[in-house]
Order: C-alpha cells, then sequence, then structure tokens
C-alpha cells in the first residue's frame, strides 16, 4: 500500500447513532486533490467546525463517515419516513439549509444529530493553509442569493447512503458522487411551491397477492398431509460422460453425418445417371423407331412402286430387276449339265418370259402415262386459279384474287364441266353453249375449230345419238379448249406457270430420235460436254441395254447432303461441291472411285455404304471423302485426331490417291472448276485446302 492510500482511512463504523447522508449535505474537497479509494467526486474545500462544537460533532462525524453494517442500514430504513428510503426520523430544523454550488458548503448549524446539522471537521483542526474558512452567505436579500439555489431540506428527494471516506491528516470528508450531485428531478421539487391538493393527502392503496410458504415449497406426505403420487416422475441420474468420451461422441456423430450426406449425394448422382440412362435409352428406342418406320415407308414404297409404278424412278426399278431376273435366270440355265438344244430351248423358253414381262411393263407405263398426265393438268389448272398469297410479318398469309386467277378460274370450271360424265342433254347443251361464247370472244383457228365441233357435237346430241359414238369428239374438244386454257392470249395467268417461254425457248437436235426440241426435254449433267439424247431415247437406251437403276444413288446423295448441313450448323441443304452432283456422278464416286465397298471392312450391300469427311476440318467433298458404312462412319467422325495419324500412312496414301482421281474427273466440269477456283487453296503437295 502506497503512503498516499495509507493516508486514506475509512471512517469507523458507529455504534450509537446511524446519522445518513442526505443530498443537500454537499462537502467540500481539499484544491490539492487528494486521491480516494471510492469512485466519488471529492470537493474542494475542507470541512470546518463552529467553536462550540468541536468535540461532540467531531465525534459524530467519525461515527457516520464510516460505511454502514447491513442490520445497521436494515434498523435505518424501519425507522425511516414512509415516502423517504434513506433518511432517518428526526426533528425538524429550525434552520433551513442552505444549497450552493457543488464545490461549496453548508454552513448554517442545526441540532445535533438532525438531519440539516452541518458536517462537523476532525478532532485535530487542519492548518489554515490547507483548510481555508469558508465564506458565510447571507441569503437576507435576494441580490445576494443569484446563482444559489434555496430550499427546504424534507423536501428533497433523499438519496441512498453509499458511504464515504475521511482523510486522517487533513480531516477532509469524501462521499459518494451521486449523493453530492443535483439531479434535475431534485432542482424541480426544490423550485416547487407547497400546495395543499387532494392527490398530495390521498393514500394510494395497492392489492398484491401473498403466496403461503406451504403451497411454494414441495410439500412431502406427513401425519394429517397426503400427497397424491399419481402424476410424480421419477429422475433416474445419467451416466456421467467425461470431456474424452463428449468429444468422441461428436465424432460419431459427425462421421454418422458425413455418412448420410455422402449417402444422399451418391443418390443424387445415381438418379441423374439413371435419368440418363433412360433418357439415352429412350432416345435409342425412338431412333430404332424412326429407322424401323423408315425402313417399313421404303419397303411398302417399293412395293407400291412394283405394283403400281407412276414415276420414271419405279419404272427404272421395274427393269432394273428385271435384268437381275434374266442374268440370275441365264447364269443358271448356262450352269446346267444339259445338252446344247436343251440350254438354246430354256434360253429361247427364257427370252419368251421376258418379253411378257416387258409387255406388262409397257403396259403400266401407258396406264401410269395417262394418269400422270390428267394429275398434271388438274394440278396446272389448281395453280394457276389460285389466288396470290404473301407471307407477313405475323406468320400469316394474305390472299388476294386478281382479275388474270379469275379468269383463270372461270376456264377451270368450264374445263371440268365440260369433262362431267353422265350429263343429260339439256345440261350437255348448256355447257356446250357456254364454252362456244367463252372461246368465241377470240378470232383464230382454234377458236374457230373449237366452235365448229361444238355445233357438231350439238346437232349430233340433238339427233339422240349415244355416248360411245360421241366419245371421240367430246375428247377432241376438251383437248382444244385445254389449249386454249394454256394460252397465255386468252388465259395470261398461264404464261407464270409455262416451262419455257414460246418466244424464247431453246432448241437442241437429238441425235437419237432425230427431232429438235426445248433443252428441257434433256437430262443435265455436270459429266456431260454436249446435249447428245432427250430423256425418252436416254429412257429407251436404258431399258433396251443397261436397265441401270440410279435411285438408290439419288438416296445416298439425298442423305450425305442433310448430313453435312447437320454437321455446318444448319437443317437446310448448303451449297457445296456436293451439291453440284446428280445420282450418276454418286454412281462414278460409289462404284468407279470406291469399287463399290468400304475402305475399312471391304465388299458391302449399297444401302449400308455411306460417305463422310476424311478432313473433319474440310466441307465433304469428292477429294474429302470416304466410303465407310454407316457404323464405320459415326465411329471415324467421333475420332478427336486427325485421319492421318489415326490410320496407317499405307491406308493415308491410297485414300489419297483417291483424293487425287476425283479431283481430277470432276474439275473437268466448268461448274466444279470454278467452285474450286473460288473457295479452295492449292498446298505444295497438291492437296486443295478451303480458304
Amino acid at each position: 500500500m502506497s503512503s498516499e492510500d495509507a493516508a486514506v482511512e475509512a471512517a469507523p463504523e458507529s455504534q450509537e447513532t446511524q446519522v445518513p447522508l442526505d443530498t443537500d449535505q454537499v462537502i467540500a474537497a481539499p484544491e490539492d486533490g487528494v486521491n480516494a479509494e471510492s469512485s466519488g467526486q471529492e470537493t474542494t474545500e475542507p470541512l470546518t467546525a463552529q467553536p462550540e462544537e468541536t468535540t461532540a460533532q467531531s465525534e459524530l462525524l467519525d461515527e457516520t463517515a464510516e460505511q454502514p453494517s447491513d442490520k445497521q442500514v436494515e434498523e435505518t430504513q424501519e425507522n425511516t419516513l414512509p415516502d423517504q428510503n434513506t433518511q432517518t426520523e428526526t426533528q425538524e430544523p429550525e434552520n433551513v439549509a442552505e444549497i450552493v454550488e457543488p464545490n461549496l458548503k453548508v454552513t448554517e448549524p442545526a441540532e445535533e444529530g438532525g438531519l440539516g446539522s452541518p458536517l462537523p471537521s476532525t478532532a485535530a483542526e487542519p492548518s489554515p493553509s490547507l483548510s481555508p474558512q469558508p465564506k458565510e452567505l447571507d441569503y437576507s436579500s435576494e441580490e445576494d442569493n443569484q446563482g444559489y439555489l434555496k430550499s427546504s431540506i424534507h423536501k428533497w428527494y433523499n438519496k441512498k447512503y453509499l458511504g464515504g471516506y475521511r482523510h486522517k491528516h487533513q480531516g477532509t470528508e469524501f462521499f459518494h458522487a451521486c449523493t453530492q450531485t443535483t439531479t434535475p428531478q431534485e432542482i424541480r421539487a426544490m423550485r416547487a411551491i407547497e400546495r395543499f391538493h387532494r392527490d398530495t393527502q390521498t393514500i394510494e392503496t395497492k392489492n398484491s397477492k401473498a403466496q403461503s410458504t406451504a403451497e411454494h415449497c414441495t410439500q412431502m406426505s406427513k401425519k394429517g398431509c397426503y400427497v397424491s403420487v399419481e402424476e410424480d416422475k421419477i429422475i433416474k441420474p445419467r451416466p456421467y460422460v467425461t470431456a474424452e468420451q463428449h468429444h468422441q461422441m461428436i465424432v460419431e456423430k459427425v462421421i454418422l453425418l458425413q455418412c448420410f450426406f455422402r449417402k444422399t449425394l451418391a443418390r443424387i448422382k445415381t438418379k441423374k445417371m439413371r435419368q440418363m440412362r433412360d433418357q439415352r435409352l429412350k432416345q435409342l428406342q425412338e431412333k430404332e423407331r424412326k429407322r424401323y418406320l423408315l425402313a417399313e415407308k421404303k419397303k411398302q414404297r417399293e412395293i407400291e412402286a412394283r405394283l403400281h409404278p407412276s414415276k420414271i424412278k419405279d419404272f427404272e426399278i421395274l427393269y432394273n430387276g428385271l435384268e437381275k431376273w434374266r442374268v440370275q435366270e441365264t447364269n443358271r440355265i448356262n450352269s446346267l449339265q444339259v445338252s446344247e438344244p436343251a440350254r438354246l430351248a430354256a434360253l429361247a423358253d427364257l427370252m419368251d418370259q421376258e418379253c411378257a414381262l416387258l409387255q406388262k411393263i409397257d403396259k403400266l407405263k401407258i396406264t401410269a402415262n395417262t394418269e400422270n398426265k390428267e394429275k398434271h393438268i388438274l394440278k396446272l389448272l389448281e395453280h394457276m386459279a389460285s389466288p396470290k398469297k404473301w407471307l407477313c410479318s405475323d406468320q400469316k398469309y394474305v390472299y388476294v384474287d386478281t382479275p388474270h386467277t379469275i379468269r383463270a378460274r372461270e376456264l377451270r370450271d368450264l374445263y371440268h364441266a365440260l369433262n362431267l360424265p353422265m350429263l343429260s342433254v339439256d345440261e350437255r347443251l348448256q355447257i356446250l353453249l357456254h364454252v362456244k361464247y367463252t372461246t368465241k370472244e377470240f378470232d383464230c383457228n382454234l377458236t374457230r375449230e373449237i366452235v365448229s365441233l361444238i355445233d357438231r357435237e350439238g346437232d349430233l346430241v340433238s339427233r339422240g345419238r349415244p355416248e360411245q359414238a360421241l366419245e371421240g369428239l367430246r375428247k377432241r374438244i376438251s383437248s382444244l379448249f385445254l389449249q386454249f386454257i394454256k394460252t397465255p392470249e386468252f388465259n395470261p395467268e398461264a404464261a407464270h406457270h409455262l416451262k419455257f417461254s414460246l418466244g424464247q425457248q431453246s432448241v437442241y437436235y437429238c441425235h437419237g430420235c432425230a427431232s429438235y426440241k426445248p433443252s428441257t426435254e434433256f437430262y443435265l449433267s455436270t459429266t456431260i460436254n454436249k446435249l447428245g439424247r432427250c430423256k425418252m431415247c436416254t429412257n429407251d437406251q436404258n431399258v433396251a441395254f443397261d436397265r441401270s437403276n440410279d435411285t438408290l444413288y439419288d438416296e445416298l446423295l439425298k442423305l450425305v447432303l442433310i448430313q453435312e448441313a447437320h454437321k455446318q450448323g444448319g437443317h437446310h441443304a448448303v451449297y457445296n461441291a456436293m451439291s453440284l452432283l446428280q445420282g450418276s456422278d454418286m454412281r462414278y464416286i460409289i462404284d468407279v472411285l470406291w469399287n463399290r465397298q468400304s475402305a475399312i471392312s471391304g465388299p458391302s450391300s449399297l444401302e449400308a455404304l455411306t460417305l463422310t469427311r476424311w478432313n473433319p476440318d474440310e466441307e465433304l467433298s469428292p477429294w474429302n471423302c470416304i466410303c465407310l458404312t454407316k457404323q464405320e462412319a459415326v465411329t471415324h467422325d467421333a475420332l478427336k485426331k486427325a485421319s492421318s495419324q489415326a490410320y496407317a500412312p499405307d491406308f493415308c496414301q491410297r485414300v489419297h490417291q483417291k483424293h487425287m482421281i476425283a479431283r481430277k474427273h470432276f474439275e473437268a466440269l466448268p461448274e466444279i472448276r470454278e467452285y474450286v477456283r473460288e473457295h479452295y487453296i492449292e498446298d505444295e503437295e497438291g492437296k486443295l485446302h478451303h480458304k
């Protein structure tokens, strides 16, 4: 303990009288700033006592300066007034204490032991320098009382006694800051005027419930008191758990949580994998179903083409099948161990069967030509009579009828009425009269002939001739009226649906039938240099000699173009080198260049072959392709490295040789040569690379 701490000593506990300190007793602290052990505020001036009360008041101060005990505080609280918890019940002082600034002290004397008595100094009187005498204040005039607050002690809000300290040497008393600090409530109470009001004289009563000790505590069964045990619960102590056991339990629970969490993650992952598997299986099933439907549709189309051929490709299939059957039967007859006359007789019988089949095919061709001609006429009339349509911004079509389409629609209705069977005489005559007035508007050889034929039929009908006798005449009238409809001078809408203009058509000479025909009657191919034979002569030559069928090659070319469009990110055919080829060119690539077999697995059926890119970074072309089966093509396209690194050098060399042959063959065509010059560049090794 330091010297300064030893100088400060708590006041001794009083055993005679406890006088709590009121808030109106302001103690002045010394100016030298002696430290105190309490958190209270120190006064600025020392206490001084009156000369006549030195001994008694000093003893009283020593007794009250010390913190009272708990028992003494309880006795003091029992003697306090009802509205004051810290003030003892004493006689009201005669003089009124005066309240000054916090650094001043009370100088008015009071009764000994009273609430308003001044705080005495210690028995030893301090030196004049340390304890200067305070100036006595005079409150007789209001001018001298400015800055000071005058109030009665009993109107103060008494504060709780918090103890204090007394300096041993100087005798200065130090009390708690809350005790000597004036609060706003105290200032308002000091300034208030005394009033006698009902509220101040009315006692406020309050009811509160009290619980007895017997009800509050737990009761036990005893003599004269029975306590039921039906709702009692027996609580047994649990085993004591050490810190290590608790930590081990936490580790086990964490491991268990990790197991469940990993189990959840595994379930989520397996669920996703199961969904992916189901989706992949569903896609494979859907793909297989589409492939099956496509194969069935193709099979049905082939059967329909053989039973009811209607197109040139259908008849090519028939002729090709007939040729395969003839070659097979010829080989079978030649392989038989028979004599020469028997072999020749068998070959003659085979030729007779071939001729009978050719006659049947020709009859089917005549029937198909008739049906196709009628369908073509009806389709042409419908196109001419249909209104004009435009696609708007809202993806809807706007249909507009023009005078030309209305005229074409009237002529179409007349043509249909002219070919209606099972009509009465009056109805037939009315239709003929309407057609006559329509054609009579124009004066030419065609219209005059139509009018004369209509007059002749009207005369024969009026005479009662049967319909069988008028069949030829009616067909002639129908064909002439159709020619009238197709003439742009009589039907302006027909000019938009003709294949070529009558005044600007290109006419070429056919070396087969020795006749001049327009360019639309010739087969145009990228492999021909000049027009030789027309379509009719070419088909007849094919039927007579080769009987080849390019249907499979055409379908293969379409499939290759669709796959190439998907690889380039589109869904429609794009313009490339393969789009300039035709079925005959595809025949050359498959049969001649790749020997109609897979470059890896060897011979295979034409339906199983396809073309794919050799270099995946370049577009598909005759000089950048490889012939593989469809399964091999899927594996080849899935390669992540270049083809030259995936295959043997000898194999790559053979593929490059075939590419050079294909380039030399197709660059002879002007269209292919122009395309190569615009879209490709050649390196030092002679290979083409896309720009």
